[in-house]
């Protein structure tokens, strides 16, 4: 609009301001700040008469200019222009509830009180991975409306339409997708008037978002500052790992000082340690009770911390010695994780070598 010049007062100006307003003009009001008179500006489109017309209104003065062509294209923008972008906008941190409907399945994740995230699929709540609860809402933040579908009753679909709603304290946000019969994806949400286009990639990358991706796959969730000792008894063998302030030392198999990175790596190796999936076979409540059948663990950790209870972790080596079967005193159920894993970092007895 700044942009906009003028060649000079057009003669007959009464005249050719009547004839302005009864071409299929634009409009534009800018208002700077209350208590002032608004701007008001008519452009008239080319093909109504030559020259085109530009008609100014500003504190009861009206005049009509004659300007280039150009002019007309430099403000003719559609209501859509202005609503490309985003296809949703929210508050990540606000968000306190999603839900996704997908054509293969459907779930729900709720952020309780204390902030952690659970999941739901037609059963009870699981603990879900924050992690990947993130990535999941920032995907949706960032999905880009490409253009506007401009006739909404052309949009034809065969699949089952997805969606997804987010719910914060102050409301909820949906967004409709619908995989047309041309094969891209098309977009509805509340804060956009107009279907649009969206990025198949984007599209694409929401549905890897399946239930089993989300779960906390975690094994134990603790703090890792809050570790005070760590006990693993493996083969025969019994090693303690204590902090006191911010120094390690080994109380067993012998007294030592122990290297920062050896007693972080057993700790992060606990905290981040997952399973592949849980064990089929000793689902059982007889046996969850008696700690999954476990009766002679190959290992056991134990944990104890300044701030929470300790916990204790059970396993088992399976019979093809590459997986085991863990049981843990946080996380009901038993669960399967290979062994390789577990062996990277619990300490063995070439640490006092």
């Amino acid at each position: 609009i700044l942009d906009l010049t003028v060649n000079g007062a057009y003669p007959a100006g009464k005249e050719a301001l009547e004839k302005l307003e009864g071409s299929g003009h634009y409009k534009i009001t800018l208002i700077e700040s209350e208590g002032r008179e608004p701007i008001i500006l008519r452009l008239a489109p080319e093909d109504a008469f030559s020259p085109a017309l530009l008609s100014i209104e500003q504190d009861r003065l009206n005049a009509v200019y004659s300007t280039v062509p150009r002019s007309l294209s430099m403000v003719a923008f559609e209501p859509a222009d202005f609503y490309l972008g985003h296809a949703l906008t929210f508050d990540v941190e606000a968000i306190e509830e999603i839900e996704l409907l997908l054509p293969q399945f459907a779930f729900k994740a709720e952020r309780k009180r204390d902030g952690v995230w659970r999941l739901y699929q037609a059963s009870a709540g699981q603990p879900a991975d924050a992690d990947m609860i993130g990535q999941l809402l920032h995907l949706l933040r960032n999905m880009t409306v490409e253009n506007y579908v401009q006739d909404a009753h052309s949009i034809s679909s065969t699949e089952s339409p997805m969606s997804v709603k987010l719910s914060s304290s102050k409301g909820s946000i949906f967004l409709k997708i619908v995989k047309d019969s041309s094969g891209e994806y098309q977009g509805s949400s509340e804060n956009h008037p107009f279907w649009y286009r969206l990025n198949p990639a984007e599209v694409k990358r929401l549905e890897e978002f399946v239930p089993g991706t989300l779960v906390d796959r975690h094994l134990l969730a603790f703090d890792p500052r809050s570790v005070e000792k760590v006990v693993v008894q493996r083969g025969g063998d019994e090693y303690v790992l204590i902090k006191k302030g911010t120094a390690w030392s080994w109380e067993k198999p012998q007294k030592k000082k122990a290297g920062s990175g050896m007693a972080w790596k057993l700790v992060f190796g606990l905290h981040d340690l997952q399973y592949q999936q849980q064990d089929a076979e000793k689902r059982e409540t007889e046996k969850v009770q008696n700690s999954c059948g476990i009766e002679n663990p190959d290992i056991v950790i134990q944990l104890e911390f300044n701030t929470e209870p300790e916990a204790e972790m059970l396993m088992q080596e399976t019979e093809n010695g590459n997986e085991l079967i863990v049981f843990t005193s946080r996380l009901p159920g038993c669960y399967r994780v290979e062994k390789a894993l577990v062996d990277h970092f619990l300490p063995d007895s070439a640490v006092f070598d």
